[in-house]
């Protein structure tokens, strides 16, 4: 059980939570869900507990252990995976007082605790933590990952997976996850997903991945962008995002007719009044005979003209009991390809028999190849694979910023190349926005940056900003600002869904349909890849690179592998 009331939370002068409240019961799979920047983060932190600096209150049931994943990997310790996995699991930390309880057992009470601590003990697995940690690195990936290796010499996705490990290891009734799909290949989410709908926890889960929501959970919290409190909605993604459209639709329906009706009645109110004036102003000076009945009449029928006037415009009044729906202006993407060259082979890259790799020192060396790919003007190509498998390394082959060992590249002399995963690691943290255009677009009128940021639904204060200081969804939103000013004709997209939120990714489904440059995708998205019309699909194991004829065969084929592996763990 989890229950959190009238949460509210400042940040300087900005009210990120306004009087949030949500219930969840026992074993509930609910998706936490919202624009970036409404305080997901935030309101997840708060119910983990690292955050306790709000108003109002968190009830969770007697007992209940929590484990909350961060969107962003922390700094990990100078240990290894293994010392890692146990200090966060809380091992560690029993082990010690189980032997040190073990030595007070004549004592009553020591003897309960000793119990108590027991049973946290084999809920957390700790009597099967090695099976147990050797599924999870499995399942994830990472077989055959040392747990003596030190963290410190894992990648940024590897460390990603380590904190998720950890956080599932722990055992906990309830689950905090951010983004928890972030960094996963498809093997690693799809294992993730069966995990999940197998786990008795209760989960709160803020992510983007609508066939991730859609499989695991039946209930929708959102947090309103306007008013900064929680909707809640019943049923997956897909149900709660056709409620909330009907539900839109509907008020806006309202609020037309409700304005045609107010138009009405004041339209005819005024004409009223226009009557009323005009029998007023032809009242002559008063007569005797038939003329004085006559003008009495006039003026009798006056009053009675502002009357039903003044009743109208009351009427208009009243009917104004629906506020006009409250709308963010809406995020549009729109590329211009450049095309500077007749000829489409200007436009295209072929990489003959290519391979490459690094050298690691006393690690020896590592390649890639040799593999032959070509890929033609207005391609839509979506490159699938394990991580580790060499997909980033074939990015940078394909693109010119890996030297081949052997092999030989042609790159078409008409790309202009927007290579998403290279810029977004390598942007200059110092710089603002300004910079970065100016250096890499030669764009120097501020007043065009400033509209090319708006655009992107970057506001006037991220001109101030230093990338470093952007938020990861900011920085991604920042680049597809740059390339959208460099009539970028060839794109290059590693994870491009890991920090855009659900309407962004909608907008750039829209945009690369409308987009007639070359797209080379790399994604575990699975409703993004869904989305995409002419997709060719590959999958690279083993050094091999094979086109694929049906990615959901290929998808059904991990899911099933994932299934079998799961049944391997060791019941808690």
């Amino acid at each position: 059980m989890l229950i959190a009331k009238n949460i509210i939370k400042d940040a300087g002068t900005s009210r990120i939570l306004n009087g949030v409240s949500l219930a969840m019961g026992t074993g509930q799979k609910v998706a936490l869900v919202g624009a970036n920047g409404v305080g997901k983060s935030t309101l997840l932190r708060i119910l983990a507990g690292t955050d306790d600096v709000f108003r109002g209150t968190v009830q969770k049931a007697k007992h209940s252990g929590v484990g909350y994943l961060e969107q962003e990997v922390v700094a990990l310790a100078d240990e290894t995976i293994g010392e890692y996995l146990l200090r966060k699991a809380g091992l560690q930390e029993l082990e010690t007082l189980i032997q040190k309880l073990g030595k007070k057992l004549d004592d009553p009470i020591a003897a309960e605790e000793y119990a108590q601590v027991s049973e946290q003990y084999r809920k957390r697995g700790g009597y099967d933590w090695e099976a147990r940690v050797g599924i999870l690195l499995e399942g994830l990936g990472m077989r055959g990952v040392a747990l003596d290796r030190p963290v410190s010499q894992l990648s940024g996705g590897q460390k990603s997976k380590v904190n998720l490990i950890a956080t599932l290891l722990r055992g906990a009734d309830i689950l905090l996850l951010d983004e928890p799909t972030n960094n996963l290949d498809l093997p690693a989410l799809l294992w993730l997903e069966a995990f999940l709908l197998q786990s008795s926890a209760t989960c709160l889960i803020a992510s983007h991945d609508r066939a991730f929501l859609d499989r695991l959970v039946t209930k929708v919290f959102e947090i309103d962008w306007f008013t900064r409190i929680i909707k809640v909605y019943s049923g997956n993604w897909s149900t709660y995002a056709q409620t909330k459209a009907l539900e839109e639709r509907r008020l806006k329906s309202l609020y037309q007719q409700q304005q045609e009706e107010v138009h009405r009645l004041e339209k005819s109110g005024k004409q009223k009044m226009h009557d009323s004036q005009a029998a007023e102003d032809n009242k002559k000076p008063w007569p005797d005979g038939d003329k004085m009945t006559r003008n009495f009449k006039r003026e009798k029928a006056a009053k009675k003209f502002s009357a039903a006037a003044q009743a109208l415009l009351s009427r208009a009044d009243q009917a104004k009991v629906i506020e006009r729906p409250e709308e963010r202006e809406p995020l549009e993407l729109h590329f211009d390809a450049a095309v500077n060259e007749e000829d489409e082979n200007a436009r295209a890259i072929d990489l003959q028999d290519g391979v490459a790799g690094y050298y690691r020192g006393e690690a020896g060396e590592w390649s890639l190849g040799p593999i032959s790919f070509h890929i033609t003007w207005s391609d839509r190509v979506a490159i699938l694979g394990k991580n580790g498998s060499g997909k980033s390394t074939l990015f940078k082959m394909l693109t010119g910023k890996l030297p081949l060992w052997s092999g030989a590249l042609t790159f078409g002399a008409g790309i202009v190349l927007g290579d998403f995963m290279q810029e977004h690691e390598t942007l200059p943290r110092e710089w603002l926005p300004m910079e970065l255009f100016s250096k890499r677009a030669g764009l120097e009128d501020t007043t065009r940056v400033a509209l090319l940021l708006h655009k992107f639904h970057l506001g006037y204060d991220a001109m101030r900003k230093k990338i470093g200081e952007m938020s990861p969804g900011e920085r991604a939103r920042l680049l597809l600002a740059l390339y959208d000013e460099m009539k970028v004709n060839t794109l290059f997209l590693d994870e491009p869904t890991n920090h855009l939120d659900v309407e962004a990714i909608q907008e750039l489904e829209q945009m690369l349909a409308r987009y007639a440059g070359t797209v080379v995708l790399v994604t575990h998205d699975r409703a993004f890849l869904g989305r995409i019309d002419r997709m060719r699909s590959f999958v690279l194991e083993e050094g091999k690179l094979d086109e694929i004829g049906e990615y959901q065969t290929y998808a059904d084929r991990l899911t099933r592998d994932a299934k079998r592996l799961l049944r391997r763990m060791p019941k808690i």
